[in-house]
């Protein structure tokens, strides 16, 4: 997995990530790929099976082969709209998640927490293996978005629902 670092800014709107080193007076967090995915796969999918698990790691790297989205998973994981948790969980948990800091966390979230890490260290190979190739959208089982409507359903994993399109299909 490649190591880039990544830094990461709080803005009034937000999370603002930045592939440059800020020249400010205070020390920015940065990110290697594994904590993002680790976070993403907690944060997405942390009352799921292993196998939920996994899928949500095989939808990120497969975004990562897709023109459609950025080429590397922290880019991915805080794209614009693409995973909930971004936007919906208070930025001082998330980070403490992405610094591995687990002393907010009850027992059984620190025993995801330590599954979604082993997962996000698994070969791209081994996690891509839980779903067929081209596959790069989910949603739970809760909401009924409208791009799903566009996309192919491939299949159900726990409490979510897995797509394709016929163009990464091929």
């Amino acid at each position: 997995m490649n190591l880039k670092l990544f830094t990461v800014r709080v803005i009034s709107t937000g999370i603002l990530l930045s592939y440059t080193n800020l020249l400010s007076d205070f020390p920015m967090p940065r990110y290697t790929e594994t904590q993002c995915m680790t976070a993403n796969i907690f944060f997405e999918a942390r009352g799921e099976s292993m196998k939920g698990m996994q899928a949500v790691a095989a939808v990120t790297y497969n975004r990562l082969k897709s023109k459609l989205y950025p080429k590397d998973v922290c880019s991915v994981v805080f794209d614009k709209n693409q995973f909930s948790w971004v936007k919906q969980v208070d930025f001082k948990y998330a980070r403490n998640i992405l610094e591995g800091d687990l002393s907010d966390l009850n027992q059984k979230d620190t025993r995801q927490y330590y599954l979604a890490k082993q997962i996000a260290q698994q070969s791209v190979k081994e996690v891509s293996s839980v779903l067929p190739k081209g596959t790069m959208w989910y949603h739970t089982l809760q909401v009924k978005p409208r791009w799903a409507k566009s996309k192919i359903f491939v299949k159900k994993i726990g409490r979510h629902l897995f797509y394709t399109s016929k163009k990464e299909q091929k």
